[in-house]
């Protein structure tokens, strides 16, 4: 197997088994709740302070995490870790 399609299937472990990955490069577009984990009210939470992609998610700092009342610091690290990891590895598919 590839380098690159060992990255695509590992990619894919991270999402629920409902979610069809059609191109790489649109994963870092998809909602948090795509990912395994994430449910719909937590999602709709970061959605309501800004964050509705993964990409969004990705671009936060573990050091300097937003509060939200009904979600769990380490549950956000968590995710926040996930769609750095995701990021990562799509910009290393896409120069590719």
């Amino acid at each position: 197997m590839s380098d690159q399609n060992s990255k695509s299937v590992m990619l894919k472990d991270f999402f629920k088994r409902s979610v069809l990955i059609n191109e790489i490069d649109e994963v870092l577009r998809f909602k948090p709740d795509t990912l395994i984990g994430v449910d719909k009210v937590s999602s709709d939470q970061l959605s309501a302070i800004g964050i509705k992609s993964i990409s969004d998610l990705a671009k936060l700092s573990v050091a300097n995490l937003p509060e939200i009342k009904q979600l769990l610091p380490s549950m956000l690290i968590k995710w926040v870790k996930i769609s750095q990891v995701i990021q990562k590895n799509v910009r290393a598919i896409a120069k590719t």
